[in-house]
C-alpha cells in the first residue's frame, strides 16, 4: 500500500546501534511530534529494512544481532587482517612479537623444534 511521504519515517541502523543499543533499553517510546523518538525519525520516501523487535528479548541481543546483519562482513575481513598482521608480526625475520606457543614441525616422523 501506498502511505503519504508524511506519515513515512525512519531512522538509521547507526541511531539503533550507538551506545550498543542504547535505544532498545526503554520500554516506553514517545511517539507524539514533540517526543523524543519522533524527533530522531525523519521523513523518507522509502525504507530500506523494516526492523521490528520484542521487548521481551533483551537489548544486546537486539545489538549483537544487528551487529551480525549489518557489519558481519566488515568484520570477518578486519579480523582476517589483524590475523595476518599477526602473524606477520611474529616471523622470525621480524620478530616483533614473540611466539604464543612453542613452534614444532613434525616431517617423515622427525619432530623439528624451533
Amino acid at each position: 500500500t501506498d502511505v503519504g511521504v508524511s506519515l513515512l519515517r525512519a531512522v538509521n541502523v547507526s541511531f539503533l546501534m550507538r551506545d550498543f543499543g542504547k535505544s532498545f533499553s526503554s520500554t516506553s517510546g514517545t511517539l507524539e511530534a514533540t517526543g523524543g523518538d519522533y524527533l530522531r525519525s525523519y521523513n523518507v520516501d522509502h525504507i530500506d529494512d523494516f526492523i521490528s523487535h520484542s521487548w521481551q528479548t533483551g537489548r544486546w541481543a537486539k545489538f549483537m544481532s544487528l551487529c551480525f546483519i549489518y557489519n558481519l562482513q566488515a568484520a570477518a575481513v578486519a579480523s582476517w587482517l589483524v590475523a595476518l598482521l599477526l602473524l606477520l608480526l611474529e616471523l622470525d625475520f621480524v620478530s616483533v612479537l614473540p611466539r604464543t606457543i612453542p613452534f614444532q614441525a613434525l616431517f617423515g616422523g622427525q619432530v623439528y623444534d624451533h
